[in-house]
């Protein structure tokens, strides 16, 4: 598209530096437009969502108007958001677990864009160390701490952006743990239930993308409505259909909706989606502390084997299914 404010590049013809710094422009652009949009609707005048996204091979620039809020439609600082937050705290293997799979159409550009927020972490804690020279032992020793995860993140990040054999990448397959209703029912499963068919080949997409570590089209939600902060939700843009789950281990995750957007008004959406949310983080530590019971374990592969059942009418991913019979 001509006359663009956003930067593209093709991988051939760029160096790694030179693609750092068209992705900080577009991050810096992609702040702006959400800031102006969002002025714009606080002054009650209509206008449309302008959305910017990758597709698979190559990078195209797409108008979408959408009649959503700006933070519900999908975007590139999505995707970033989500892995960015998850790393926090991260040690070097859970680093390696959470980057993105290389079946991540956006692969390349996420690790490029987390390893440019590391190298502008590392400025800034140059520039408060060059700030402030009367730093104590124990801060000094704080700086440290994060200067070498910072390095770590780019070291494990430089690996796979260099590796050449296809195959020394490690095959993911995060574990799945479901969320049950008071009555002790599962969720998704008696959501999926009442779900017409047409849209299972569209859910199996997003469940198998959850678990192979591809997280399609992943949101997190962020601090903007406390409600909901900290859960995460994969989506297809197409049919409009949504998984919302939480990281609550090194390697699993917690299921806790399924859904069409579409189908429910903005406001009844929000609404159930809160309440939803709000009943699974009140057993949220009691989950937790079941994820090292076998028992537990067990039941949940086998509520995975019933998830995959239902939805193999249209079986376009199975790898990574890891079935279980229940005992």
């Amino acid at each position: 598209m001509k006359n663009s404010m956003f930067d593209h590049a093709k991988k051939e013809k760029l160096t790694e530096e030179e693609l750092l710094r068209i992705l900080d422009k577009n991050h810096r652009q992609a702040i702006t437009l959400n800031t102006k949009l969002n002025q714009l609707k606080q002054l009650s005048i209509e206008v449309p969502t302008i959305v910017y996204y990758q597709e698979e091979k190559n990078q195209e620039e797409k108008r979408i108007e959408k009649d959503e809020d700006p933070e519900e439609i999908y975007s590139f600082e999505d995707e970033i958001n989500f892995y960015y937050v998850n790393l926090q705290g991260a040690s070097k293997q859970e680093i390696k677990n959470l980057l993105p799979s290389k079946r991540n159409p956006n692969y390349q550009n996420i690790l490029l864009r987390l390893k440019l927020e590391s190298i502008k972490n590392l400025r800034s804690i140059k520039e408060l160390e060059e700030e402030f020279s009367d730093l104590g032992i124990d801060e000094l020793k704080e700086i440290k701490e994060v200067v070498e995860k910072e390095y770590t993140r780019i070291h494990i990040i430089d690996e796979k952006l260099f590796q050449k054999d296809e195959k020394k990448e490690e095959k993911v397959t995060n574990k799945l743990v479901f969320v049950p209703m008071l009555s002790g029912n599962i969720r998704v499963l008696d959501e999926l239930a009442n779900i017409p068919q047409e849209y299972y080949e569209s859910f199996l997409s997003l469940f198998s993308s959850i678990q192979n570590g591809s997280f399609k089209n992943v949101k997190y939600f962020g601090s903007t409505n406390s409600k909901i902060a900290g859960i995460s939700e994969v989506r297809d843009l197409g049919s409009d259909t949504r998984v919302v789950f939480d990281r609550i281990g090194k390697d699993t995750y917690a299921i806790i909706t399924a859904f069409i957007k579409k189908t429910q008004k903005s406001k009844g959406y929000k609404d159930q989606l809160t309440r939803k949310i709000a009943g699974y983080k009140s057993i949220r530590s009691e989950i937790k502390e079941n994820l090292h019971n076998e028992d537990y374990l067990l039941e949940q592969q086998y509520y995975q084997q019933e998830l995959w059942k239902m939805l193999e009418n249209t079986p376009k991913e199975k790898e990574g299914k890891n079935l279980c019979k229940k005992k």
